[in-house]
């Protein structure tokens, strides 16, 4: 089971061997259990793809002049952090780690550059409740990972829960004017002990091997029965109410912790605190409290010393039996009034300096306290008669090894759309070809046509594959440019010589199929048929089998028909069939380049290069056999009739144009 919190879809597979019996999952409905599992194991994938990372061209605003050029760490990602600009990334979550557990948070991200004799270049802070950092220094571009773990104690942790990634860079190479370091977190992984609290409706987790079966109960249903798939066992079971019928309840997870620091340097204080209370799916969060505090799902009272304190006792005060709250005390001494008001309601202030509660006024629920420490928890399930909220129970089965289980309300399942996969293309013999095409459904019948031109009028074996079928079998279901190339290298190694030499794509791609790249040109997206790679967009990769970053040789050359609909397809194969068996006539040797930039440099000189024969080889493209006719056309030395004369120089006919611009 994987479980990746943020993506818009999940693709599971649901596959089978080759004879082997469909495999079905067992109803397990035992209803009696020799002990209780108080508490299970979150594993939790956190991956946020909001941004992109371009290996670019220096000066593109995507590429500064350290960054890598290794091609594999391009990609989507959820935030580049440069350290130059002090930048740090924040994200929590709601949790109610288990007494005496330990929650562990591990980011997961990439550096991309390489301050050349400047080392070490970067270096990453991780902080968890605003504790004291872990951190990791490196140097130059790869992989990394930097961990920290936070040990619950006797109360647990809960509320919500921060963890901030900070781009501290190297503080001794920051005068130095070649100094760069960027970061880019991938994911975040977060492993904690837990409480049993459904979010949403729903918790994946996990529990170790049990010698026998064990009651569990779980808090925060939305409703009184529901499900559990254990995903390793293969069986099914039951949520029923844990307590009496139409007995509601309550779940308040609280805590209060150390401030985020705005930079790692900043020194921890507790001169003010941050808190939080989650009353069933409702956060509230107080980012900078000093003295006393009451929350409420609808309200958040403060009060520090005098006469402000009257807002807070009054609040108090007018608690009714059944609100849930979460009072905080940040270490200020408790006024008279307020321990009289507490009192009141029946609520017993502690002695101590930190100090937190939480329930309703009916039924107190979790008291935290500590004379020296203000890192308090408490997590409570409070009977109350005006929530909509259930506790619910089931009988989890003994078990060898590791079981992880779906558990689920009857509203927090989804309808998932299942259809027959295509898996299959590993399976199939890979006959001798010469060129691989890759089409989109769209234009399959036109590549059939393409393909079957090729072999009689060119005489060279060709093979024709749908890229759903690519994608299925090599991406998993994801619509990644990763998928496609492990596709062609498959093929390529599997394919007895001569290996192929060319792939053509024959579909349109769109250069940012998650509209993640802030301020993309909107107007210039168009529907991702055959994912291409990079920005600028290029397909070269996908030439590049034995090693995406021996950018130099490529086993294939990579053609693509850029064709959206049905009818361009068709279009475009009907000239190159029409270019291919039509006689000979002056103006199919005729090539114009046309540069669109004011900067000669990478434009019109690219074309003149081309030429001119760069590489020394004794071939030009104007000599014997091909006679190819060149006219290049710059916008920074062009006539101001340069649109007249391409205008022209089409309609006499052309057998190739090349545009490089804007």
């Amino acid at each position: 089971t994987w479980f990746d919190i943020e993506d818009t879809v999940s693709a599971f597979f649901l596959t089978r061997v080759n004879g082997e019996q469909h495999r079905r999952l067992t109803p397990f409905s035992t209803t009696t259990a020799s002990a209780e599992l108080t508490q299970l194991q979150l594993d939790r994938h956190v991956e946020i793809d909001t941004g992109y990372y371009s290996l670019g061209y220096a000066n593109s605003g995507d590429l500064g002049d350290y960054n890598s050029d290794i091609v594999w760490l391009e990609g989507f990602y959820w935030d580049a952090l440069n350290a130059n600009s002090y930048e740090r990334l924040t994200y929590r979550f709601p949790l109610s780690g288990a007494p005496n557990g330990s929650t562990t948070v591990t980011t997961f991200y990439n550096s991309t550059t390489d301050a050349v004799g400047l080392k070490p270049d970067t270096r990453g802070d991780l902080t968890l409740n605003g504790s004291e950092s872990t951190f990791l220094e490196s140097d130059g571009p790869g992989a990394f990972s930097l961990s920290i773990n936070k040990q619950h104690g006797t109360n647990g942790v809960a509320g919500l829960f921060s963890v901030k990634l900070f781009a501290t860079g190297n503080d001794s190479l920051r005068t130095n004017p070649r100094y760069f370091s960027e970061m880019l977190l991938d994911w975040i992984h977060v492993r904690s002990d837990i409480v049993p609290i459904l979010d949403s409706g729903r918790l994946i987790a996990n529990h170790g091997p049990l010698s026998a079966n064990h009651q569990l109960v779980i808090h925060n249903a939305r409703s009184s029965t529901g499900f559990w798939i254990d995903t390793v066992q293969g069986t099914w079971g039951r949520l029923w109410n844990a307590h009496e019928p139409n007995e509601t309840y309550t779940t308040i997870r609280a805590g209060m912790s150390y401030r985020d620091r705005d930079w790692i340097r900043t020194p921890i204080t507790m001169d003010t605190l941050r808190a939080s209370a989650v009353f069933n799916d409702d956060i509230v969060s107080i980012e900078n409290i000093y003295g006393i505090a009451l929350v409420t799902p609808s309200q958040v009272v403060t009060g520090s010393v005098g006469s402000d304190m009257n807002d807070l006792v009054s609040a108090i005060s007018g608690l009714t039996n059944d609100a849930p709250y979460a009072i905080f005390n940040t270490g200020v001494a408790t006024p008279s009034s307020v321990r009289q008001a507490l009192q009141q309601k029946g609520l017993s202030v502690p002695a101590t300096k930190f100090w937190m509660m939480s329930g309703t006024v009916s039924h107190a629920g979790s008291v935290a306290s500590s004379d020296t420490d203000p890192n308090l928890s408490t997590t409570s399930s409070t009977p109350n008669r005006n929530d909509v909220r259930f506790d619910v129970s089931t009988i989890v089965p003994a078990s060898a090894s590791t079981s992880t289980i779906c558990y689920s309300d009857l509203d927090g399942v989804d309808r998932v759309a299942i259809s027959r996969t295509r898996l299959g293309l590993r399976t199939q013999a890979v006959a001798q070809t010469d060129l691989i095409m890759v089409t989109h459904a769209t234009h399959r019948q036109q590549a059939e046509r393409l393909a079957a031109h090729r072999r009689t009028f060119n005489g060279i074996k060709v093979s024709v594959v749908d890229i759903d079928s690519v994608l299925e079998d090599f991406g998993y279901g994801q619509r990644s440019p990763e998928a496609l190339r492990l596709y062609l290298a498959w093929y390529y190694n599997a394919a007895p010589k001569p290996k192929p030499a060319t792939v053509l794509f024959v579909g349109n791609a769109s250069w940012d199929p998650r509209l993640a790249i802030k301020g993309g040109n909107v107007g210039a997206r168009r529907a991702d048929q055959i994912p291409t790679y990079g920005r600028p967009s290029s397909d070269y990769y996908f030439g590049l089998l034995d090693d995406v970053n021996d950018k130099a040789v490529p086993e294939l050359i990579v053609g693509r028909l850029p064709v959206l609909s049905e009818a361009d397809g068709r279009a475009m194969v009907d000239k190159i069939i029409m270019s291919d068996t039509s006689v000979f006539r002056p103006w199919m040797r005729k090539w114009l380049y046309v540069g669109g930039g004011t900067e000669p440099e990478g434009l019109c000189d690219f074309y003149k290069y081309v030429t001119e024969d760069p590489f020394g080889s004794g071939f030009k493209v104007s000599d014997p056999p091909l006679c190819f006719d060149t006219t290049t056309l710059c916008r920074y030395e062009a006539p101001p009739n340069a649109g007249y004369i391409i205008k022209q120089q089409i309609s006499n006919g052309l057998q190739w144009m090349n545009f490089i611009g804007h």
